[in-house]
Parts: structure tokens; C-alpha cells; sequence
């Protein structure tokens, strides 16, 4: 089952995200340690969960001016049948 990110923004706008394997293999190339690994630690760094949540969803912008548009994050396990 696959994790599903709703990325709530400032201007009270909500997307919520599916994590594929892109955002996971950038997540790993971008940490240089297993997805997986990351959050099965006692030290979950909060800038892991919102980069994954800036990879999951594709953003064209720089995270710094995409992180500044974020109010909160609520994480899932999703329903593979419906995606975003």
C-alpha cells in the first residue's frame, strides 16, 4: 500500500499526493539512505517528510519557495485504486 501526503497550504488550498517510486529514488538520492530507513529511526528529521511531500508532488519550484507555501502535512496509507 502505498503513503498518500495531503500538503496544506497557507492560502488554505489542500492537494493530497501519492509516493511513487520517483519521489522515493529522489528522496534516497537526495539523503544518500534508504526511504525506508528514514522513518523507521528515532530520529525522523522534519525536513524528511517535506521533502518527500515536495518530491511526491511534482512541484516545479525550488523547495525553499515551495516550503514557504506549506501550513501543515497529514500522512496515510492510501488506496492504490485512487491516486492523485
Amino acid at each position: 500500500m502505498r503513503v498518500r501526503i495531503t500538503v496544506k497550504h497557507r492560502d488554505g488550498g489542500a492537494q493530497t499526493h501519492t509516493v511513487y517510486p520517483a519521489a522515493e529514488v529522489r528522496f534516497e538520492e537526495e539523503f544518500s539512505m534508504p526511504y525506508v530507513k528514514a522513518f523507521r529511526t528515532e530520529e525522523n528529521y522534519q525536513t524528511y517528510i517535506y521533502k518527500l511531500a515536495y518530491f511526491a508532488s511534482r512541484d516545479t519550484r525550488p523547495f525553499a519557495e515551495w516550503i514557504d507555501t506549506v501550513e501543515e502535512l497529514e500522512l496515510a496509507e492510501g488506496d492504490e485504486s485512487r491516486p492523485t
